[in-house]
Parts: C-alpha cells; sequence; structure tokens
C-alpha cells in the first residue's frame, strides 16, 4: 500500500468523537506506555494556536530538540508532525502509519485521536526535549489534553465551534482553559472579559502559575515589516497583520521561561513562517481565515499591506461556517466572489449571497478572471481546506 493510500485509510475514521471523560483515551496512552520526559506546551484559543505553536518551533529549535503536533494541514499531510521545525518525512510517517493503524483499529480511535497518539509516540521515539501540541476543539476533553503539560498557551476565544462548545462564548472560554491542569504554567493573550471564568477555573487548581499578557505594553513601530517594542526589546516578525503580536507575546514570555537567550528569541521570531497565512505569490495571496475573527484580522493586514490596490476575494467556505457574515465584512476593502470547491462539507450557499457578490460555481472560471486583472491582488479565503483546493489546482500554475 502507498503513502497516500495509508493517509487516506486513517483519514476516513470519524474525524472527532464524543466523550464525557479522557480516561478511556489515557488508559490507552498508558497502555502503549507514552508517557516521557519532555517539556511539555499545549496551545488552547479560537483563533492563532498554529501560528503560535510554529513561531515557538523556531525559537525553540535553535536551543534543542523539539516536537510539534499542529491541525489542520493546507498542503500536505506531513505538515501535522514537525521535528525540529521540519515536516516529517514521508519514509517516518509511513512506519507510523503502519504503527498507528493497527491501534486504532484495536481501539476503534477516531482520526483525531489516531493522530494525536501518533505524534506522541513519533516524539518519544525522537526523545524530543520540548513537545508542542495544538489541541483541535476546545481543550478539556480534546485529546491533546490525555497528557499533563508544563505550560498553557491560551490564544483567544472566538465563535469558531460554538455549536460543539457552547452554547455562550463564556462556554467555550472555559472549555478551554479546562485542559489546564495542576501544577501547570499559564500564558494567555485572552480577551479581558474572559478573565473571571479564567481565574474561577485556576482557583480550583494546586500549584499553578499564570501570566495574563496584553498589547498595551506593545509599542508598533512598523506594520509592514510588523516591528514593535515589547518590555523595551525590538522585534521583528515575518508575519502580517498586529493580530500576529499577540501570537508572538505568547511566544516570547513562553522562551523567556524556557531561559532562551534573547537574541535567539528574536531570530527565531523573524525567521518563523507557516504556510497559508498570508502566504503571497506575486499578486495572490493564500489565507486560510475560517471564522468572523480570523476574517477580520484579514481584512486589517490587507489594509495595512496592499491600501492602495484593487482587491478581489475569492472565497469558499465549509458548510458549517457563518458565510454571509464573512463575506459582509471582506466587502469592507474589496470585492468578493464566491466560489464552490471539491469537498464533502462545502455546502452550497449560493440562495444566501447579496447581489453585488458575484458566484462563480466552477472554480476553474475564475482563471479568467485572474488573467484579466494583471494590476488587481487575490486572496484566496475562507478555509485551510479551500486555499490547499485552490493552490494545487494546475490551472492556477
Amino acid at each position: 500500500m502507498k503513502l497516500n493510500e495509508k493517509i487516506r485509510l486513517l483519514e476516513r475514521r470519524t474525524k472527532f468523537s464524543k466523550r464525557e471523560s479522557l480516561n478511556r483515551l489515557i488508559a490507552i496512552s498508558s497502555n502503549l506506555n507514552l508517557n516521557f520526559d519532555a517539556t511539555k506546551i499545549q496551545v488552547v484559543g479560537t483563533n492563532g494556536k498554529g501560528t503560535t505553536s510554529k513561531m515557538i518551533t523556531d525559537v525553540l529549535k535553535k536551543t534543542s530538540s523539539v516536537g510539534t503536533f499542529m491541525s489542520p494541514y493546507v498542503y500536505k499531510f506531513n505538515e501535522r508532525i514537525l521535528i525540529n521545525g521540519k515536516y516529517i518525512s514521508d519514509h517516518e510517517l509511513e512506519i507510523y502509519l503502519d504503527w498507528i493503524e493497527k491501534i486504532y483499529l484495536k481501539f476503534d480511535l477516531s482520526f483525531f485521536e489516531a493522530l494525536t497518539i501518533m505524534a506522541l509516540k513519533i516524539f518519544k521515539d525522537k526523545k524530543m526535549k520540548y513537545i508542542i501540541l495544538e489541541a483541535g476543539i476546545g481543550g478539556r476533553l480534546d485529546v491533546t489534553s490525555i497528557i499533563n503539560y508544563d505550560f498553557t498557551l491560551f490564544t483567544n476565544v472566538g465563535h469558531d465551534h460554538l455549536n460543539l462548545l457552547g452554547p455562550s462564548l463564556e462556554n467555550v472560554a472555559y472549555e478551554k482553559i479546562a485542559a489546564m491542569k495542576d501544577g501547570g504554567y499559564l500564558i494567555t493573550t485572552v480577551q479581558n472579559k474572559y478573565y473571571p471564568i479564567i481565574e474561577r477555573h485556576l482557583s480550583t487548581l494546586k500549584d499553578t502559575k499564570n501570566i495574563f499578557l496584553s498589547k498595551k505594553e506593545v509599542k508598533i513601530i512598523s506594520y509592514y515589516p510588523l516591528t514593535f517594542i515589547y518590555k523595551s526589546e525590538v522585534y521583528t516578525l515575518n508575519y502580517k497583520g498586529v493580530h500576529n503580536i499577540n501570537n508572538a507575546l505568547l511566544a516570547i514570555e513562553l522562551s523567556r521561561k524556557l531561559n532562551v537567550n534573547e537574541e535567539l528569541i528574536k531570530d527565531g521570531l523573524l525567521n518563523s513562517k507557516l504556510v497559508g497565512r498570508f502566504e503571497t505569490q506575486k499578486n495572490l495571496v493564500y489565507d486560510g481565515a475560517h471564522n468572523i475573527e480570523s476574517i477580520e484580522a484579514l481584512v486589517k493586514t490587507v489594509d495595512q499591506v496592499f491600501s492602495r490596490k484593487k482587491i478581489y476575494y475569492i472565497f469558499s467556505c465549509l458548510g458549517d461556517k457563518n458565510p454571509l457574515k464573512m463575506i459582509n465584512a471582506l466587502k469592507r476593502n474589496g470585492k468578493v466572489i464566491a466560489t464552490s470547491f471539491n469537498d464533502p462539507r462545502f455546502i452550497d450557499f449560493q440562495h444566501l449571497l447579496p447581489d453585488d457578490v458575484k458566484y462563480i460555481k466552477e472554480f476553474k472560471n475564475i482563471n479568467k478572471l485572474l488573467s484579466n486583472e494583471k494590476e488587481a491582488i487575490f486572496i484566496f479565503t475562507g478555509s485551510f481546506h479551500f486555499i490547499s483546493y485552490a493552490k494545487n489546482l494546475e490551472a492556477l500554475d
């Protein structure tokens, strides 16, 4: 069986399993002897988890070995598991897919359960000094929470997965902070209004520490490149958009707690990058913004980077999203072209569109628009799955 077939076999598993506790998964992990000596870091929150995880990775890899588990991937499955900042090789991935197949069949694991356990096995075998796991949905019952973490990084609270974690954003905040256990160190940039929920949970734990970070301590020097002063030090990011400053603050404070040299922190942040986050190639931009909060951040970034350009947003999303709300936000500084793409979770939303939003059902027909508007900027957004589909189409080569 070829590697792609083994990946598809795993991906055909149920994506997520509903559960009342993590006891069963903790027992499976224990039976597999997946406890090991490493500094363990979990990243929870609605937006920015991937960027934060990659920033931390790109700093810590300068000091020692680091394994990173991320979700979702954009262009290649290997993006989910990083060893010292690099995608796991096809050869190693195939070995561990063979290993996990026996496990997920025996214990009837979901896709994300199997993938997380596989990542932990890889990190243990490679004796990683640091491991970073990005939570999937929520935190309290997320499979990444089957181990105890030295550090919990909490980015923010938004509307994504509100149907699963809600009904209110306060419920979402609780589900995410409840990933933290006794003895952990919380570093967070979460919105102030959720502080009481977080503090209430921390009061139930023993031997914890915490830092609540605020951009009030930040002075922005330049938007492009994004440069700012924080606690008397100057940092420049490879990422575009001021929302990435919060992600950087988490990486900076964690790195300081781990006694990383300040110059290594700066260099790691300067050179950190991640696919699918305002990824620019000539006049094409690919950004996986997939909820209203990340769409709002994208619109602000476009104002900062392309203030005098004609903007076309090529938009599509999965069926569990609110396309109209996201489209209305995009319309503030660009023209929106809605389209479809090949994904089983796509649901046609043409009937929801306002009159000033054009719908091109066949994505390949957008190619004509690209060739006719040489001076415009085309931004593909709405879903990581959509931008992967868009970028990989031969019609755009």
